[in-house]
C-alpha cells in the first residue's frame, strides 16, 4: 500500500490501483495518522484535528467509528492493507 500526503491524501495499492476514501473525516484520520507514522497518536489529539469546537455527541465512539471504515477500506483494497 502507498500514501501520497503532498496534495491531496490518497491511497493506492503496491500494484498502484487508486483507493477511494471518499469520506473527508476518514481521510483527515488517515492524513493525522501518516504525519506522525510510527508514533502513537492520543485519542484527544485526533478528535481535536478531526473536529476542533465541533465535537460530535459521543467524540470516543465517533473516532472508533471512522477508524473501523478506514480499516475496512484498506483491508478491502488489498491483502495486509
Amino acid at each position: 500500500m502507498r500514501f501520497e500526503a503532498l496534495g491531496p491524501v490518497t491511497v493506492r495499492t503496491d500494484g498502484g490501483t487508486p483507493v477511494p476514501v471518499s469520506e473527508a473525516k476518514v481521510r483527515a484520520l488517515l492524513g493525522a495518522l501518516l504525519v506522525r507514522y510510527g508514533r502513537p497518536v492520543p485519542v484527544d489529539r485526533l478528535i481535536d484535528e478531526l473536529w476542533g469546537e465541533d465535537l460530535p455527541g459521543n467524540p470516543g465512539n465517533t473516532l472508533q467509528t471512522k477508524v473501523s471504515q478506514l480499516r475496512r477500506i484498506l483491508a478491502q483494497a488489498e491483502e495486509g492493507g
